[in-house]
């Protein structure tokens, strides 16, 4: 081969390259290392002129055989050239191309740590060699990014090593990439939220992992942890990590087995052998100075800025594609801590703004899912004074008719409750009753112009798309209901109507067939649909025909029937009591406390209740609305009254009581009543014992219909479970008689529940309970229910079942905790036991017998006597009850 002057080129000989061995079994070990050295020292010399097309093609034809071979470490030529200074790349430019043109494999092999040659670069952040590699040669060099090394790929080498490099490999990165795992099972985009490594970069890294790849938010990681919840995690050991104190974790903790449980219930992931909260810093395989850049680099202000940016993002992406029970995967695990929604769809139609302040119970997202209105009337000020003056569905406004009622709602979670963006507003405003007054197109803007709407239904008939525009520039859907009128369906297909909304992706049109003909108004639709396409791009239509429009919806008025009240010693003894000696104790009680906290596992609360809102901790929904999954039933709007009920009647005996608040989820059953699941029952029981609490209150029964067979086993692992962590059960007895009894939680094996039935103001046992159901009985016939300010508390008024029995039993045993926790509060948690509070039962008056009933009104006295001497200061009838009912 000639070199640049025509001189011959002096290459060594060996078995290979030309001369023969006089021995035939010669082999050297050795040999491929030193030829490649060979390789390297005549290329980066210059006695090798590469760029010359003719020298270069004699080269290759000489070492074709060696050019893609690699040393006994398996390092190949290029894995060579990486390892050396960046000087001596631009030396071996030539020779890279050539070998990426002639022996284009050579980019997939793997050395003795099984790293590739551009794995090396990368980890060694050699950016210039890596952006070379990919542009020489772009087929090879995208499969061999998509070679991964025993511990990660290539792209959670370059995320950690060299975020801009990583952003430039993105878009050559296969989608199986973007889900492979690391050594500790994270997935780049895991590693790209890592929050001791996070830059400006990283925020544009996880907006195109998002774009490539939706289904990366929800995988689980390291310890189980989706990237959003691992992003606080490493957060907070980030912090811990730098600061002298280490602070408590309070927002999360380490997975248990009531969580692994649950989590096998709703099919997701917790791997407690991986739980990254108990392993200590030393142990996770972070390099030192890595951690250590990292602080120099980003200051702390400006590294809380990004991560605020990180967890907008990844909470965005959720809300926007995610279904319900996802965004709870994806940001929480096993159970909302935030409310993501707001919706209040259910019964109540009237709220106060004041009711809407006393929700003090819910916290939310600054992102939520979507906000649900239905057709309701918000009272400001004074209400009954205004009442009687008012339109029928609006508050009175003395410039125009429109209704503002909604506005109260949004300032109120704009303001009030930190919510910065809705994704979609679900509003019922006049569509189904054209007589009703509509909310002003003012009202409308200032109610949602601040929160950047992406998914429009708010349901007022022809509005315009002035105010859409408005309110909700960046409207990706848009719905719209037309009273069928052609003028208005003209002006929304023109150029300056639904065209000016430039994110516009879908319209959903409804359709009143009003005074035209069917064909007329079909010929509307058409048109309409021609002028859109022709002013848009490829925006998708999706019409419906209505034929008529609904009855216009009323308010519920509440129950005016009167039945006739019979005196029940054990109520108004417990109310005396309450009211003179509990009430009175609590408001002068002084020092630290511990609250008695009682799960409600019901159909809900109504959260407007002016009383029970202050005895409301915090809730959990497991009831989806019906043909939907994105939309949920909340718990702070009751389906039926039922679960406000029960709260009632346990606030009443208890009122110093925390309420934690579980919806169940509903079906129609064979006798086509409304029946809850078992499902939903054995979740909330789960949740109730994350909550810790003391006592859980069960005012229904589930019936083994054979076909929820598994569902009442997950029900009765439930309850066991909830018994082993010393939780308090109380249970309803099934009021049908003499009947067998098939149904739960009742029936379950577990003997550490208090199984109640309802008893007659008498005391005896009421009819309808069977012989040998139940454990205790309480008050459950006839019990009359003062008015609330709920409408659905307002409809009762004497009430019967043993339902209603055991939410005064559940109200006893907390009221009874209370006074011994008043009293010593190391006591409380002895309390706890089912042997023990059965036995305060027994000295707070049970009688003997199958289903003994509780004798209160020999303790529970305004003025016991003890010793001759009436006690009358509530601090000492306090003390003595804890004596007398505590533990002995």
């Amino acid at each position: 081969m000639g070199g640049p002057e025509g001189k011959v080129l002096d290459l060594p000989e060996s078995p290979i390259l030309g001369a023969e061995s006089d021995d035939e079994d010669y082999e050297d070990a050795d040999y491929p290392d030193k030829q490649l050295e060979v390789i390297l020292k005549e290329t980066s010399s210059g006695e090798v002129n590469l760029e010359n097309p003719d020298e270069a093609n004699r080269f290759f034809d000489l070492y074709i055989d060696i050019l893609d071979e690699a040393d006994n470490t398996g390092c190949t030529l290029i894995h060579k050239i990486v390892e050396r200074e960046d000087y001596y790349f631009e030396k071996q430019k030539p020779l890279l191309k050539l070998l990426l043109t002639q022996c284009p494999g050579i980019l997939k092999k793997q050395d003795d740590e099984g790293q590739t040659a551009l794995y090396t670069a990368i980890r060694k952040r050699k950016d210039g060699v890596v952006r070379f590699l990919c542009e020489t040669a772009p087929g090879p060099a995208t499969e061999a990014l998509s070679v991964r090394s025993p511990n990660d790929n290539c792209l959670h080498q370059a995320i950690r090593k060299d975020a801009s490099l990583a952003e430039y490999l993105l878009d050559k990165c296969s989608k199986k990439m973007l889900l492979e795992r690391d050594d500790k099972r994270n997935t780049p985009l895991h590693v790209a939220v890592d929050y001791e490594i996070c830059t400006d970069t990283h925020i544009r890294i996880v907006g195109r992992l998002l774009e490539l790849c939706e289904k990366a938010l929800e995988e689980p990681g390291f310890g189980g942890l989706t990237p959003y919840r691992y992003h606080l995690q490493t957060k907070d050991r980030f912090e811990d990590n730098t600061s002298s104190t280490n602070k408590p974790q309070a927002w999360s903790r380490p997975a248990t087995k009531s969580m692994a449980k649950l989590a096998k219930m709703r099919n997701t992931e917790i791997n407690r052998g991986d739980n990254f909260e108990n392993k200590p810093m030393s142990k996770l395989k972070v390099k030192k100075k890595l951690r250590l850049d990292a602080k120099k680099e980003v200051p702390k202000a400006k590294r809380e800025e990004i991560s605020k940016e990180i967890q907008r993002m990844l909470k965005l992406h959720c809300m926007r594609y995610l279904s319900r029970n996802a965004i709870i995967d994806t940001l929480y695990g096993l159970y909302p801590t935030r409310a993501f929604e707001f919706d209040l769809n259910g019964p109540n139609s009237r709220y106060t703004d004041s009711c809407l302040k006393s929700m003090d119970f819910l916290e939310f997202e600054d992102i939520l899912q979507y906000v649900a209105l239905p057709k309701l009337v918000v009272e400001t000020g004074n209400p009954p004074e205004r009442q009687q003056k008012r339109p029928r569905w609006g508050s009175d406004i003395p410039d125009g008719k429109g209704r503002k009622d909604f506005q109260v709602i949004f300032d109120w979670l704009g303001e009030g409750k930190g919510v910065k963006k809705i994704i979609k507003v679900i509003a019922e405003d006049n569509v189904d009753d054209d007589s009703s007054i509509a909310h002003s197109d003012e009202v409308i803007e200032k109610a949602l112009c601040r929160f950047g709407v992406e998914v429009w239904d708010w349901r007022k008939t022809d509005i315009s798309i002035d105010t859409i525009a408005t309110a909700a520039e960046d409207v990706r859907v848009v719905h719209l209901y037309s009273s069928g009128n052609n003028a208005v369906l003209r002006g929304w297909s023109d150029s300056d109507g639904l065209a000016v909304l430039k994110k516009l992706e879908k319209v959903y049109l409804s359709v009143k067939q009003g005074l035209e003909t069917r064909d007329r108004t079909q010929r509307n639709i058409d048109s309409f649909k021609e002028r859109l396409l022709k002013h848009t791009n490829n925006v998708q239509v999706v019409v419906e025909v209505v034929q008529d429009s609904r009855k216009a919806y009323q308010v519920p008025d509440g129950d005016s029937g009167k039945e006739e009240t019979v005196p029940n010693r054990w109520l108004e003894c417990m109310d005396q009591f309450v009211q003179q000696v509990a009430v009175n104790f609590e408001s002068s009680r002084e020092g630290p406390k511990e609250a008695i906290r009682v799960a409600v596992i019901d159909d809900g609360i109504d959260g407007a209740d002016q009383v029970l809102h202050r005895n409301i901790a915090c809730g959990v929904s497991f009831c989806g609305r019906s043909g939907s999954e994105d939309l949920s039933n909340t718990f702070y709007v009751a389906s039926g009254g039922h679960g406000t009920l029960m709260a009632t009647l346990i606030r009443r005996v208890c009122p110093a009581v925390q309420l934690y608040v579980a919806k169940l989820d509903e079906h129609v059953g064979q006798s086509g009543r409304k029946q809850i699941t078992a499902d939903s029952a054995a979740k909330a029981i789960i949740w109730a014992i994350e909550q810790n609490v003391h006592i859980i209150s069960m005012s229904w029964t589930v019936e083994n219909t054979g076909a929820n067979q598994k569902q009442i086993k997950k029900l009765e692992e439930a309850i066991e479970l909830a018994a082993k962590s010393d939780i308090l059960l109380f249970c309803s007895a099934n009021d049908q008689g003499n009947q067998k009894d098939k149904c739960y939680p009742a029936n379950c094996d577990s003997k550490k529940i208090f199984r109640i039935g309802a008893a007659t103001t008498a005391g005896d046992k009421w009819k309808w309970v069977g012989e040998g159901q139940v454990d205790y009985i309480f008050p459950g016939e006839k019990v009359l229910v003062e008015p609330q300010h709920s409408a659905l508390i307002q409809k009762c008024k004497l009430v019967s079942g043993s339902s209603i029995a055991t939410a005064i039993a559940a109200g006893l045993a907390a009221l009874i905790m209370y006074i011994v926790e008043a009293e010593n509060p190391k006591n409380l948690a002895a309390m706890r036991s089912h042997e023990q509070m059965k036995a305060a039962f027994t000295a707070a008056g049970a009688a003997t017998g199958p289903s003994p009933y509780i004798m209160v009104w020999d303790h529970f006295s305004t003025a016991p006597t003890v010793k001759n001497r009436k006690l009358e200061n509530e601090k000492e009838i306090i003390e003595w009850l804890a004596n007398k009912l505590g533990p002995q």
